[in-house]
């Protein structure tokens, strides 16, 4: 027996998932019916879990930060997006007020320590 870890590629990983996706995206468009559109279903579901397992798969180019959100933003965003899915928000205002947000915590964020900062004499 051959002791040697397995390695998963993750290209090939992302491109069985695209290739799966447009699959189903051309039986879809073509109007499959009867077993076409059982493999459409499948296509797309399988897809999905592979592009999935592409996003979950660990890079060499990825931020090492990237997985460590915290608690708290993650259920905020959680609770945002419940919001906005109960409410039914249209995006035309989501949008504008999302940026006014973003560029107002840019601005208004806390500062390291005055030592730091460059010296204004005016």
């Amino acid at each position: 027996m051959n002791q040697e870890p397995l390695t998963v590629n993750r290209t090939m990983v992302g491109v069985i998932g695209v290739v799966l996706l447009i699959g189903a995206a051309i039986l879809v468009l073509i109007r499959a019916d009867g077993t076409l559109e059982i493999w459409a279903g499948a296509c797309l579901k399988v897809g999905l879990v592979m592009i999935a397992f592409w996003l979950a798969l660990p890079s060499i180019t990825r931020h090492e930060n990237l997985g460590k959100a915290s608690l708290t933003s993650l259920a905020a965003v959680l609770a945002g997006a419940l919001i906005v899915a109960r409410t039914k928000v249209p995006l035309r205002v989501i949008l504008p007020v999302l940026a006014v947000a973003v560029v107002a915590l840019r601005v208004l964020r806390p500062r390291g320590p005055a030592s730091n900062r460059p010296r204004r004499d005016f």
